[in-house]
């Protein structure tokens, strides 16, 4: 696997051990940059073939901002880690997902990603549709306010029949 270049970003708490194991096994592959400013994701993703997200612990609902990032970019998802991203990540068919210590699932699904671009490019499509129709904000807003008005009609409905069922009631007292 050695054509596969690994650029790993970010100040998570591996950090520093993962800097002395790709010094100590040589690992010409992997590079690893310190945490970039938002501006040059963009440049980082564009540069990418396969958006490589590791969740070590999941917190219960909670889904990292980079698989939105991954998805609006097209990109394709390796996915290691499990809870609400990984579910996002499999049901929008925009990658694959690997429980974070399955390291044989993990090479497994690295060689199958660098080994068929025909494979990224459907992952990488099925994501940018998902970030256009289920994590677009505008499109957000827009079901949110029709959920809200739906929710006033059936209260307002609501409303009315329980005063006509009153008045109703009060005439035949």
């Amino acid at each position: 696997m050695n054509h596969v270049q690994f650029v790993l970003v970010g100040d998570g708490a591996e950090r520093e051990s993962l800097h002395r194991r790709i010094e100590v096994e040589h690992l010409d592959n992997v590079r690893l940059l310190p945490a970039q400013p938002k501006e040059r994701i963009p440049a980082l993703l564009a540069a990418s073939e396969v958006g490589f997200h590791v969740l070590k612990f999941s917190i219960p609902g909670a889904v990292p901002s980079k698989i939105y990032e991954a998805m609006a970019s097209g990109l394709p998802i390796l996915f290691a880690g499990g809870g609400e991203g990984a579910r996002r990540v499999l049901d929008a068919q925009a990658g694959l997902a690997i429980p974070y210590e399955d390291i044989q699932g993990l090479e497994q699904a690295v060689r199958r990603l660098a080994s068929t671009p025909e494979l990224r490019r459907e992952l990488g499509r099925a994501g940018r549709c998902a970030a256009e129709k289920l994590y677009n904000r505008k499109e957000i807003a827009r079901r949110l306010h029709h959920l809200l008005l739906g929710v006033m009609r059936r209260v307002q409905l609501t409303l009315r029949r329980d005063a006509t069922i009153s008045g109703a009631h009060t005439d035949r007292d």
